[in-house]
């Protein structure tokens, strides 16, 4: 995390873990979900590791859509917050830049609004990258969403401090650190408790979600770049 990380303070755990339980995060939260589902469900179930899968909520949707998830989180206050709400999920404490794991040992490594927190965006991407089978899996908050302009106002709020991606700036992040063919496919969600849709293509969408593909993985050829994407 970069900075003083909220996430190890237990106030902030408690209310991240909370947030999802009830309006209006259940509702955005939701919203999300049906973002990553759209571009999971061509996928055959299998293996995902959520890097920095917080109080485990997305990491246990993953289970319950079919997939096997582990959990992986620095914090160890965030992952006793999972333990407690999701016991049968697997959890390990780990830093995103060095993934306690041999190569290729998930399909796919998710992050799902944690990206913006590691204090080294392109080591945690490269490490999930020799960590993955098949390619990753990305949830992030749009900078430039009335949303998440709206969050920001509030200094207090953990997503104070983040380091937030267009997804032009994903994109060229992608072609930094992939030295291997790879594709994207783009879809997103208009984080709102009433007028909220997903999956949607809106430039002001609140939640991004991107899939990379790894080419020579799944033996197809391609380019390097990005593609249109699901939405």
């Amino acid at each position: 995390m970069r900075g003083s990380d909220p996430y190890q303070q237990e106030e902030t755990v408690r209310r991240y873990g909370q947030w999802y339980q009830k309006p209006p995060g259940s509702i955005l939260a939701g919203l999300e979900q049906k973002a990553l589902s759209h571009l999971l469900s061509p996928l055959q179930p299998g293996t995902i590791l959520e890097v920095g899968c917080g109080s485990g909520y997305f990491s246990d949707w993953l289970q319950a859509i079919g997939h096997r998830a582990v959990g992986l989180d620095r914090s160890l206050m965030m992952l006793k917050e999972a333990k407690a709400r999701f016991p049968a999920l697997p959890l390990l404490q780990g830093e995103a830049e060095h993934l306690p794991f041999r190569d290729h040992s998930f399909d796919l490594v998710a992050f799902i609004i944690s990206l913006e927190f590691v204090n080294d965006p392109a080591a945690a991407l490269r490490e999930a990258a020799r960590v993955a089978r098949r390619g990753m899996l990305l949830g992030t908050l749009n900078p430039w969403s009335p949303y998440l302009l709206s969050r920001l106002l509030r200094h207090r709020s953990p997503y104070y401090g983040g380091r937030y991606y267009s997804r032009r700036r994903l994109d060229g992040l992608m072609r930094s650190i992939l030295d291997r063919p790879y594709r994207l496919l783009w879809t997103s969600a208009l984080l709102s408790p009433r007028w909220g849709k997903a999956p949607i293509r809106f430039p002001g969408s609140g939640f991004q979600a991107l899939r990379v593909d790894f080419l020579d993985a799944a033996g197809a050829e391609g380019r390097r770049g990005s593609e249109p994407g699901l939405g």
